[in-house]
């Protein structure tokens, strides 16, 4: 009964945050046969569907509703024997560019379906994202080496049946989705990284005492992996984000090797650059000059 009490921390602080770093919402969506279509498609369900509604407004979320079963909906196997869904869209312009999402917490693919089909529209480019293991119709339990497996599956979904490749592929991570994405940019050469709101690493986001210096047993370590970036790197965050100090950002972006300008959103918190006016400009701009 007293066998963690003899434990050092570092043994079980790893397990700790990992449990308490994913917030798994309620299933979102569903993949729903059509037999006019003769294959599966999209459907939202629940709160997703006024968050779409409300981000969106009226008369794009009826344009956006319109379209959704152009989306194309699968599952992938991972190597750690999970199974994800995905989704994938294809621009309706001509374009080689294509973003590789990785949500937020307390999201699936419900809540940002309507955002990514609105960024592909005003950024001309074509989109795939995934659940996490544990979230909306993903099978498992969500954990760090999950993460990694994960986006690693859909990557390849996006090789093997689109044949994109990571030379004209953007990868973007949203709050924990920086995790992901950072650790997958280490190891290929991408035409480019989008960061929106991330972490630094798991005890950093749990307490600041721990910015200072780096630990080995410290999970989501996006901080000891910035520098090892193969590309160049847009940062997004708020300055008033009260869940990862601007600070805490800025310590980030300085270890990129290959940064950009930083889009800085002053009095944005977290999760909400993506209202601010420039957004787009700013994100438009780095996919058309990264090489």
């Amino acid at each position: 009964m007293l066998k963690h009490s003899y434990c050092p921390p570092f043994q079980i602080l790893p397990r700790i945050v990992s449990n308490t770093a994913f917030r798994v919402p309620d299933p979102s969506y569903d993949f729903q046969f059509d037999k006019k279509l003769n294959r599966y498609k999209l459907v939202l369900k629940g709160l997703s569907i006024e968050v779409n509604r409300l981000l969106l407004g009226p008369k794009c979320f009826r344009q956006f509703v319109s379209e959704m079963h152009l989306f194309e909906v699968f599952y992938a196997e991972t190597r750690r024997d999970g199974r994800i869904a995905c989704i994938f869209w294809s621009s309706i312009h001509k374009t080689e560019v294509t973003l590789l999402y990785s949500h937020n917490n307390s999201a699936d693919m419900g809540y940002t379906s309507g955002y990514l089909w609105q960024m592909s529209r005003k950024l001309k480019c074509n989109f795939i994202t995934y659940d996490y293991s544990g979230f909306g119709l993903s099978d498992g339990s969500p954990s760090e080496q999950n993460l990694y497996s994960d986006i690693d599956s859909a990557l390849s979904c996006l090789m093997r049946l689109y044949n994109i490749w990571p030379k004209t592929t953007i990868l973007f991570g949203e709050s924990i989705g920086s995790v992901p994405t950072i650790d997958l940019s280490t190891r290929l050469q991408f035409k480019g990284v989008i960061l929106e709101s991330p972490i630094l690493s798991g005890l950093r986001t749990l307490s600041s005492k721990y910015t200072t210096r780096f630990w080995a047993f410290d999970p989501f370590p996006n901080l000891w992996k910035a520098d090892k970036i193969k590309c160049k790197v847009l940062i997004f965050h708020g300055t008033c984000d009260q869940l990862v100090d601007i600070k805490e950002a800025i310590l980030l972006y300085n270890r990129f090797p290959h940064k950009v300008d930083p889009f800085w959103a002053q009095d944005y918190d977290h999760n909400v650059c993506k209202f601010h006016p420039k957004y787009y400009d700013r994100i438009n701009t780095f996919i058309t000059y990264s090489k």
